[in-house]
């Protein structure tokens, strides 16, 4: 138990002087990074590449990333949809290494192709049955689909990107998406569940949903197809 404690201790302690190094690089490195982000943002098509905010000063590694120090922002113009995407610099040379970023397109593709989706309006509906807190989730696998099957290229501008993606919903507007509803509550009877469940039907928009209802600490769970038409 005290050499679990030391590691956690160790761990904290590490991530602690990487984030300090990685705001130390931040300092030094300021003018180059805002550069860097202006430039993506202008060689995507957009006009006012100025109008963005840094949101993180610094994050120290990722899965997809592990070893460099990564930058975020969000732009805030009105030219494009408001979305957010990163820049970093390698590790091995934090003082002179190049800024990139090579994810700017599909961040920017995610963003535009969920606000087709619309899923607040979905979770507007939960709401009327249960506590913001207790929905565990509301997602859709639809991204991926389209992902896999899309040509998306570090070239395109954000015009090409939401003509890509508008041609999309064209084609599958009569096809209904499949949404994951997923909700934890403690107490709720078999009897209300079925009678949600019928009250949803009514209410969802357009689409297919998988709904699942845990209860208790026991975590029993109730689940229920449920098809809307339109």
């Amino acid at each position: 138990m005290r050499e679990l404690k030391w590691i956690l201790l160790l761990l904290l302690l590490c991530a602690g002087l990487t984030a300090c190094k990685s705001n130390k690089v931040y300092e030094n490195r300021e003018k180059d990074i805002r550069k860097a982000i202006e430039n993506q943002l202008q060689s995507f098509g957009i006009q006012d590449y100025k109008k963005y905010k840094i949101t993180t000063k610094g994050t120290a590694g990722s899965a997809f990333d592990p070893v460099a120090y990564v930058f975020s922002y969000e732009y805030q113009g009105k030219e494009a949809i408001p979305f957010k995407s990163k820049v970093s610099i390698n590790y091995n040379n934090p003082k002179n290494g190049a800024v990139g970023s090579g994810t700017l397109v599909e961040d920017y593709a995610k963003a535009y192709f969920f606000k087709g989706i619309q899923l607040n309006k979905v979770k507007k509906v939960l709401l009327n049955y249960f506590q913001e807190e207790e929905i565990q989730s509301v997602s859709t696998y639809e991204y991926s689909t389209f992902i896999n099957q899309a040509e998306l290229s570090d070239s395109m501008k954000y015009q090409e990107v939401e003509a890509l993606i508008d041609r999309w919903w064209n084609a599958t507007e009569d096809l209904p998406l499949f949404i994951f509803l997923t909700v934890k509550v403690n107490d709720l009877t078999k009897e209300e569940f079925q009678a949600i469940v019928h009250q949803l039907k009514e209410e969802l928009p357009f689409g297919e949903y998988s709904f699942t209802v845990k209860v208790g600490e026991l975590g029993e769970e109730w689940q229920a197809e449920i098809y809307v038409i339109k």
